[in-house]
């Protein structure tokens, strides 16, 4: 392979190493640029979530005063509508919860605060 590099005019040889960088440089920039969307395409749905975790926490806020868990439920119902929420739960402040709306068959992270993972996020 090396042996025909040389033998080619020096036309040819800054021909093929021109078209070269710029196919490295093209394959560098577009490596790049998945990464950062991907990056950023993780921090908006955690966004989004987190503000319709706190719009359902507004929304719910009547249905806990009065202790009304039917209330609560039908407010999480609403949550169908996003398919990447697969579970939610209304908690009082005495960490139990008042009300859990299953949107697949899947257990409720009891824990507090937010976490992240390479395949879900909890919020609570």
């Amino acid at each position: 392979m090396n042996r025909w590099f040389q033998n080619l005019p020096i036309r040819r040889k800054l021909a093929v190493l021109i078209v070269a960088t710029g196919g490295i440089a093209l394959m560098l920039a577009s490596v790049a640029q998945w990464i950062f969307k991907s990056i950023d395409l993780r921090q908006q749905a955690l966004a989004e979530i987190s503000t319709l975790a706190e719009v359902i926490g507004a929304n719910t806020t009547a249905a806990l005063t009065f202790q009304d868990r039917q209330a609560a439920e039908e407010t999480l119902s609403a949550l169908r509508a996003d398919k990447r929420i697969v579970a939610a739960a209304v908690f009082g402040k005495d960490g139990f919860w008042r009300a859990m709306r299953s949107m697949e068959p899947q257990p409720v992270p009891s824990n507090s605060g937010a976490s992240s993972t390479p395949s879900k996020a909890t919020l609570c």
